[in-house]
């Protein structure tokens, strides 16, 4: 299964929903809790300081 693949791999797992025609009936419980990791997300361009270079 890909979450027990993610966990060996200690990459973080979100399980959104089961599939089918009764997603509201079904969940977003596997295997008895939700997962709901995210990785961090790295820097964003705009958070970076650049030099000011004077001409």
């Amino acid at each position: 299964m890909i979450r027990d693949r993610c966990e060996r791999a200690r990459v973080p797992f979100f399980f959104k929903q089961w599939g089918g025609v009764r997603k509201r009936l079904t969940g977003r419980v596997l295997d008895g809790r939700t997962w709901d990791e995210m990785p961090i997300a790295p820097p964003t361009q705009s958070s970076r300081v650049l030099p000011v270079i004077s001409g």
